[in-house]
């Protein structure tokens, strides 16, 4: 009788996609150096290159090639460790649809969700941290910072004065009205498109 046997894990083609990393705050432990070191142990993991100070720019950088699209295993908590944000987005695969990762350090708030196949859409929003309590508003306001900000190194109280003033809300929000306020979000944030 003929049977069926099932690939080993090493048979299975591996999927190759690009991935956007966006990391965003007030350097408030370490040094730009510091973060960067990190980011270059994170593109030895992946093993696909990129430009570190791209990723710490607004906007971020897009990484092509990752296999899987995969998030290496705690990077929000090393940008968390900086006092750092982050987003990492890509597109959905098999069955884990929730690959992109959105993180605040500040309000211990870490979520997954699916981005659309514009890369400004999401859904299947999912708390993988502390802050459980309004994630979709959390998660928009962390959405849309993470595209207009990147890192600033504030060492001194003179240049967090002359930091950008919605940057510095956004980064020291504790709560989801702080954080909306920062975000220009008035009220409870406009739904993600599905």
């Amino acid at each position: 009788m003929p049977f069926s046997v099932k690939p080993a894990i090493s048979d299975i083609p591996v999927v190759r996609q690009d991935v956007s990393l966006h990391i965003w705050g007030l350097l408030e432990r370490g040094s730009l150096a510091d973060v960067r070191r990190t980011l270059l142990s994170i593109e030895s993991i992946i093993e696909a290159p990129f430009d570190q100070d791209a990723a710490l720019r607004p906007g971020g950088v897009r990484i092509r090639d990752v296999p899987w699209g995969d998030m290496p295993s705690g990077l929000p908590e090393m940008m968390g460790g900086f006092g750092l944000s982050m987003t990492w987005l890509t597109q959905p695969t098999g069955f884990e649809p929730a690959g992109s990762h959105l993180s605040h350090p500040g309000l211990q708030a870490r979520y997954e969700f699916r981005t659309g196949p514009d890369w400004n859409s999401y859904d299947l929003i999912r708390p993988a941290g502390r802050c459980r309590d309004d994630a979709d508003r959390i998660a928009a306001c962390l959405f849309d910072l993470s595209q207009r900000f990147g890192v600033f190194e504030a060492l001194s109280n003179h240049q967090k004065i002359h930091c950008h003033a919605s940057l510095t809300a956004a980064h020291s929000a504790r709560t989801v009205e702080a954080l909306e306020c920062a975000a220009g979000h008035r009220g409870p944030a406009i739904p993600p498109a599905a």
